[in-house]
């Protein structure tokens, strides 16, 4: 919600939905969208000036962020087109039971601000979790598992187990984090042939992105990943009629258009793989039951060059009558990012691990089956 008086803008963004027991939080952001500065009250010191008042079952409680001090009041001048922000709690907030409660936001700046909006407590209850996300604690942890709860015609998106956070009302049950390093990532959704994505960054939530497929056909085959910079690269599938397909990773843009990068083409992988190493270059490693192949996601900066399929690294089981069950990339203090794999024979399974240029570095016991106490 946006309200503006005289040359002073006025964004609210508030926690519309909480589970009953979490904290609901208050963004505000405050432009001088006029050609000179403006004095205004330092609300981001002086809190106390920012007052909550908070209505349910006829019962009404005004609250402040802070108690008032006894100094004179402060205040900061905003230059023209510089931008405020703050990120508060709303006190008390994670005593609020579940129901509907109204919440009105009052202070002053050049003139009084007011804001009216409605806050949804809910019990949780689990509809859908990506438990998945747990499998790949390198690049994801519990803050980033997604679940979802119905909610009239939609369903309601929380990130976080122990203290989950709303994201937003989404109109499919299932939602996906992406790996990730540093303070930027992505959720996004499909529904029929398009993806929504919504960026964060840290606590921030960046405007809706959607991506229409121009496949009628396709699928999400692996976890999609962002890098440093912010950029998102999703693994999708599109079968031929032959059984064959093609591997694509979809990247959208900052002038919002998409590259849609052929990574390979012919029989569909058993499964993906994602990571991102230090340098920043997103790793798609493709499982097959005789091979696994690992892609490096480079870029030299030249857009015609950058479409082009990346070099590939295959990678065998030790002895040609084996086959692959999985692998999985991983982090050691002595090798950093690598991949272990486990593959087996008739009567025996080996584990692996391998460095992302395909060699080598340890080959573990070899257990054979049945005999859970004998190794070889």
């Amino acid at each position: 919600m946006s309200q503006a008086w005289a040359t002073v803008q006025v964004d609210y963004t508030v926690t519309e939905h909480s589970i009953e027991g979490q904290p609901v939080y208050v963004d505000i952001l405050v432009l001088n969208t006029g050609k000179t500065s403006v004095e205004i009250p330092d609300i981001v010191n002086n809190r106390w000036h920012i007052e909550f008042t908070l209505s349910s079952n006829g019962q009404t409680q005004k609250i402040g962020s802070q108690k008032s001090s006894d100094k004179s009041v402060q205040t900061r001048t905003l230059k023209p087109r510089e931008v405020l922000e703050l990120h508060l709690e709303i006190p008390n907030s994670k005593a609020l039971k579940t129901g509907t409660h109204k919440l009105e936001i009052d202070f002053p700046l050049d003139k009084p601000q007011h804001h009216n909006s409605n806050i949804y407590v809910h019990k949780q209850s689990v509809h859908w979790a990506d438990l998945n996300a747990l499998e790949n604690e390198t690049f994801l942890n519990t803050d980033d598992v997604l679940w979802t709860t119905p909610f009239k015609d939609n369903y309601l998106l929380f990130k976080g187990i122990s203290t989950p956070r709303w994201i937003n009302s989404i109109p499919v049950s299932n939602a996906y984090s992406t790996v990730h390093i540093g303070e930027q990532s992505h959720t996004y959704w499909i529904k029929d042939n398009t993806i929504t994505l919504l960026e964060h960054e840290g606590e921030r939530l960046r405007p809706i992105q959607e991506i229409q497929i121009p496949w009628k056909d396709f699928e999400l085959i692996g976890r999609g990943v962002t890098n440093i910079q912010g950029s998102i690269f999703l693994p999708v599938w599109v079968p031929n009629p032959n059984g064959t397909g093609t591997l694509y990773s979809v990247q959208p843009q900052l002038d919002h258009t998409v590259v849609f990068r052929k990574i390979k083409t012919g029989s569909k992988p058993n499964s993906i793989e994602v990571a991102i190493n230090q340098a920043s270059i997103p790793l798609f490693l493709l499982k097959y039951s005789q091979t696994l192949e690992l892609f490096a996601l480079t870029t030299v900066g030249e857009a015609r060059i950058d479409k082009l399929p990346p070099k590939s690294v295959k990678i065998y089981p030790s002895t040609p009558e084996a086959t692959w069950l999985d692998a999985a990339f991983v982090v050691t203090e002595d090798a950093g990012l690598h991949i272990a794999a486990v593959s087996n024979t008739l009567d025996s399974f080996t584990c692996t691990e391998h460095s992302l240029s395909g060699s080598q570095l340890t080959q573990h016991s070899t257990i054979a089956p049945g005999k859970p106490d004998t190794i070889t």
